[in-house]
């Protein structure tokens, strides 16, 4: 994955050193497994009594595990089309094992696949709730705070490259579930240093968010809202469902922000608002809540803006928007708001090419143990395939007894697979992802399409590999097969 990754990550100097410590623990784990796991068919083998072991024909113990019980279950067809069911339960430890292997493969490689798709549908769920149905919509971020009708304000919203254009507000704070910091005696001052207080003074309790305070009767845009519903003329909050989730905090909830806030000399504090959730929204970065703009007056700055978020006029791109308006006094930057999402797709794609890495591997595995499975199953049946042979039954309906018999196992396989990669996806999502990108609600998501793909894929590999066996079983004596000393 050394290639996959330099182009993931571009840096002038990539290092890949051998990993002495990893790759010694791996193979003391490779040594040791396959002497436990014999322990047990040993201990059974020495048991018996030499004169057991060496008997042949018809005084030879042969066990029959569960296969008696098929005679009880009302198969069509004859004893040709029932073997494939008996043989299965002839050896039922053995069909276990090889359950348990493929099921395991097989739901890591679910996971993967599950995990691949939550991402994706995280990252278009994100774009679509920012951008709704106008992927141009850019953010313009000014040097300072200023008045929503001053100068610099109306020549962005009177500009002849924008269709639309609203003053925003924005800053930075914590929620927190319980009392939040007071330090009203504190002055700073700019808007930096007091953000930077609370940045400080954030608890491992406390969630960072980043408070926008917007019009929530806007005909540009407003977020959506998944749970509860927009009010204006109140002082409430609206949440991400990862920050509710984190918080423990669901509509009507009380909860306390800590923000900047302005003082009358013209510095900053931080002070503690206590504010109800009035919904949730459907953006799945928790840092990101709004406000009704009508409550601006919660820190100080009611009739002011550091920002517009605006729409490119009709025929006006948004490269060419962006340069008209990056011209005009007071714009510290300006950034299409679907640029983020499109560098993060990019990225993301790039970084997809190891989930598929890791899914090819997975899959042959899953096809290593179907071969070895079929293989075992046509030596230790020698004497039962050479029988029906010399009783005129053909080599493809022998193959085709144990493609059977590898369907049904590899049906079994899949479906208990799939039940365990459903167990360990949502382990990834709810405690692998927030513990290593905890600003991300990443969305349960199960494409049926691959799904099914898997489905198809899995029974396919695992009925495929009887079929190798051809050539043995053509070539195979059948009257040495069968002959047997006393």
């Amino acid at each position: 994955m050394a290639g996959v990754i330099k182009e993931f990550i571009v840096l002038p100097v990539f290092s890949a050193p051998f990993e002495t410590d990893v790759f010694i623990s791996v193979a003391a784990i490779g040594v040791l497994v396959p002497m436990v796991a014999v322990l047990w068919p040993v201990y059974r083998a020495v048991r018996v009594q030499p004169v057991e072991a060496i008997r042949t024909g018809h005084l030879a113990s042969r066990g029959g595990g569960f296969a008696p019980l098929i005679g009880h279950i009302p198969l069509p067809g004859g004893s040709v089309i029932r073997m494939p069911f008996r043989n299965m339960l002839r050896a039922p430890r053995r069909t276990i094992l090889t359950l348990l292997a493929l099921s395991t493969v097989l739901a890591i490689r679910f996971a993967m696949v599950g995990l691949r798709d939550s991402f994706i549908t995280t990252f278009r769920g994100g774009s679509q709730e920012l951008l709704g149905d106008n992927d141009d919509r850019l953010i313009v971020q000014l040097d300072a705070f200023r008045k929503t009708d001053s100068e610099v304000v109306s020549n962005i919203v009177a500009s002849d490259a924008l269709r639309s254009a609203e003053p925003v507000l924005s800053i930075v704070g914590s929620t927190h579930s319980d009392e939040g910091i007071e330090n009203e005696g504190s002055h700073f001052i700019d808007l930096a240093s007091a953000e930077d207080e609370v940045q400080r003074s954030i608890e491992e309790s406390a969630v960072p968010v980043s408070v926008q305070f917007l019009d929530f009767q806007s005909e540009a845009w407003t977020p959506t809202a998944r749970e509860g519903k927009f009010e204006v003329g109140v002082p409430r909050i609206v949440l991400a469902r990862k920050a509710a989730s984190d918080l423990g905090v669901g509509i009507g909830d009380e909860l306390v922000l800590s923000h900047p806030k302005t003082t009358d000399a013209g510095t900053f504090t931080v002070g503690s608002t206590r504010l109800h959730v009035l919904a949730i929204h459907g953006y799945p970065l928790r840092s990101v809540a709004y406000i009704d703009v009508r409550q601006a007056d919660l820190i100080g700055l009611a009739g002011f803006a550091n920002g517009v978020t605006a729409t490119p006029a009709d025929g006006v791109t948004l490269i060419d928007a962006k340069r008209q308006l990056f011209d005009v006094l007071g714009v510290a930057m300006d950034q299409g708001l679907a640029e983020g999402f499109k560098a993060i797709a990019v990225l993301f794609e790039q970084f997809a090419a190891i989930f598929l890495v890791i899914a090819s591997v997975i899959l042959g595995l899953a096809l290593v143990i179907a071969l070895n499975t079929a293989n075992i199953n046509v030596e230790e049946r020698a004497r039962d395939h050479a029988t029906m042979l010399a009783y005129g039954v053909s080599v493809g309906r022998v193959v085709l007894n144990l493609v059977i018999e590898g369907q049904v196992v590899g049906t079994i396989a899949t479906l208990i697979g799939i039940a365990l990669g459903d167990s360990l996806l949502l382990w990834m999502i709810h405690s692998l992802v927030p513990a290593t990108y905890p600003e991300l609600g990443v969305a349960f998501t199960v494409d049926l399409a691959q799904l099914a793909l898997l489905l198809i894929l899995a029974i396919s590999v695992i009925a495929i590999a009887p079929v190798l066996s051809v050539r043995k079983l053509q070539r195979m004596d059948i009257h040495s097969t069968l002959r047997v000393m006393e």
